[in-house]
């Protein structure tokens, strides 16, 4: 049987058994299980935002427990109406996301962690203090069921059809768009938002949903306890469903299930034989703490593109690989020439970190279908004006016009839907993806289908033709299927640049894009530069000078943060200013 067949047929079965042992299980272990179920979707929630968001929450438990007390404070006002009560605690527990979610997506890592754990706090606290609407630790009872789930049997069965119905939900949003591009913004944010998409409203809708879940989860937990109290926002229960996600693994779809299901059997089976059960869980937490990597920093996945045998074998694979061609199998036309008209302006730009100045009013006029060099010593600035071109960062004088418009507050998104491209000076893929899952990430985020969230990536026919149509075009067929991070140095920056052109820019930002090649390579990334569509306008930075002088129709040299020389190639490589500066001898 194939690997790929081994986890449905399990969680088939799993399921089935689920089905099953109602009939035959005692009322005490019944309620376990229920409480297992409980906090299986409670741990999936919080999955959207840890595994797949790479978002790590210690406070996730006031989602829980907002919802928790939608339930019980309608109760007390007399509202026993199961689908108004049930309504009001997603809802309520949604809200709570929209309005917190702009606050805490502000941090990240460990700080987000521990944004998350004051508000739990904050939450608990307010629940223990407000006694006239919570009654404080008393907590709030008279919370029934309906009469058609009072019965305990029919209660887990109905949290059973739930548990199905979120876990498929969240499987169709990680197939479609919106799932590969948080995916995608977990892996690398600042690569995601230079091809246009938006980091901050990925990550809120995930949070956003995340909240409604664990909103859901609360009030369930609320019916099947018959009363709510502040432990349910303690960061004790946050604690609890942060190691059922780890436990079972963060990033997969049924692996929070698992984790819950065991560490519920532990608490519930285990209390019952010793006071100790505890400890067993405190030994699962010391496990997990040794391996902390998989839930603070970015954990590697399995890209669906890859069959199990092809992943297994991806580094021998990579060893094969054959070197770059010289010739591009479908090369477009060449340059025709260029137009007067600007494609992007810099007019006195300045950068400096606290005391020290990069660069000392950079002005700069680029037309549309120019290639112009950007050369001159290391530390001269260059990449910190690109960073200020692509919008990375902010100048502290100065502005940036791209055509007639203003854009020098616009953050890098906005100005990759404008047209601006970019490369990096160091490698900036999509480690984990493919290479054909690379070029579709592109194409999502230049399509803006970021925010897609029901039908599957695969069936976006058009895009995934196109990005079949750019793999021939630029000879990348027969590495679509291979991991970007197992590939060729020389093949990955190749990579880089269909990834820009992906994107249909009208302005590139090329930054050192033969940094590390071999004679040969070079070759072709200058040959591949050269046949880009002769509209498109390039900024290259590069100390190779045989591309710089070979590609470029000008060439702007920087020193010291500032204009040293500028003009065509023949007068650069002969003005003693640059030979003293920089190049040493003349070319």
């Amino acid at each position: 049987m194939k690997r790929g067949f081994i986890i449905p047929c399990l969680a088939g079965l799993a399921l089935l058994a689920a089905v099953i042992a109602p009939f035959f299980i005692s009322t005490f272990t019944l309620t376990i299980a229920t409480n297992a179920i409980v906090f299986a979707i409670f741990a999936v929630s919080l999955n959207l935002i840890l595994g797949y968001a790479g978002l790590p929450s210690l406070g996730h438990a006031a989602f829980f427990g907002c919802g928790a007390y939608a339930i019980g404070l309608l109760a007390q006002s007399g509202i026993h109406n199961f689908v108004i009560e049930l309504v009001a605690a997603i809802l309520g527990s949604a809200l709570l996301g929209f309005v917190l979610g702009p606050i805490l997506l502000r941090t990240r890592a460990i700080y987000f962690l521990m944004a998350t754990l004051a508000v739990g706090e904050v939450m608990r606290n307010l629940a223990t203090s407000w006694r006239t609407v919570t009654n404080g630790d008393d907590g709030l009872y008279g919370i029934k069921l309906p009469g058609y789930l009072a019965d305990g049997r029919h209660f887990y069965f109905f949290l059973l059809a739930a548990l199905v119905v979120v876990v498929t939900v969240i499987a169709m949003l990680m197939c479609a768009p919106f799932g590969h591009t948080l995916r995608a913004v977990r892996d690398n944010r600042s690569r995601a938002s230079i091809l246009g998409i938006r980091p901050l409203t990925l990550e809120m809708s995930a949070f956003v949903i995340s909240a409604a879940v664990a909103g859901f989860a609360g009030a369930m937990f609320a019916y099947a306890k018959g009363f709510v109290s502040p432990g349910v926002l303690s960061v004790e229960t946050s604690a609890d469903v942060l190691l059922m996600v780890v436990l079972g693994g963060p990033a997969t779809l049924l692996g929070p299930v698992a984790g819950a299901v065991v560490i519920e059997a532990i608490r519930g089976i285990g209390s019952t034989y010793t006071n100790r059960w505890l400890t067993i869980l405190g030994l699962l937490a010391v496990v997990v703490a040794l391996e902390p990597q998989r839930y603070f920093g970015r954990r590697s996945r399995k890209t669906p593109a890859v069959s199990a045998s092809a992943e297994a074998g991806s580094e021998s694979k990579a060893a094969e690989l054959p070197a770059m061609s010289l010739e591009r199998r479908h090369p477009p036309a060449l340059r025709r020439g260029s137009s007067a008209r600007i494609a992007i302006r810099a007019a006195g730009v300045a950068k400096h970190f606290g005391g020290f100045s990069v660069l000392n009013g950079i002005s700069l006029n680029v037309v549309e279908g120019e290639r112009r060099g950007l050369i001159g010593p290391n530390g001269a600035g260059k990449t910190t004006f690109l960073n200020i071109l692509s919008g990375i960062t902010q100048p502290n004088d100065g502005r940036v016009h791209f055509g007639d418009r203003d854009i020098t507050s616009l953050p890098p998104f906005e100005r990759a839907k404008l047209g601006i491209g970019r490369t990096f000076q160091i490698g900036n893929l999509f480690e984990d993806c493919t290479v054909r899952e690379n070029i579709v990430l592109g194409l999502l985020a230049r399509d803006g289908h970021s925010l897609h969230f029901a039908r599957a990536l695969s069936r976006y026919n058009e895009l995934q033709n196109e990005a079949s149509q750019l793999l021939d075009e630029w000879g990348l067929r027969d590495l679509e299927r291979v991991p970007v991070k197992v590939l060729a140095y020389g093949q990955r920056r190749l990579i880089e640049i269909v990834l820009a052109v992906s994107q249909r820019p009208k302005v590139l930002l090329l930054d050192e894009p033969a940094a590390g090649l071999s004679g040969n390579e070079t070759k072709v990334i200058i040959q591949t530069i050269s046949a880009l569509d002769p509209q498109l306008s390039l900024i290259i930075v590069e100390h190779d000078m045989d591309l710089v002088f070979s590609v470029c129709d000008s060439v702007t040299v920087i020193a010291n943060g500032r204009v040293l020389a500028e003009g065509t190639g023949d007068q650069v490589r002969r003005d003693k200013s640059v030979i003293e500066a920089y190049l040493g001898m003349p070319l």
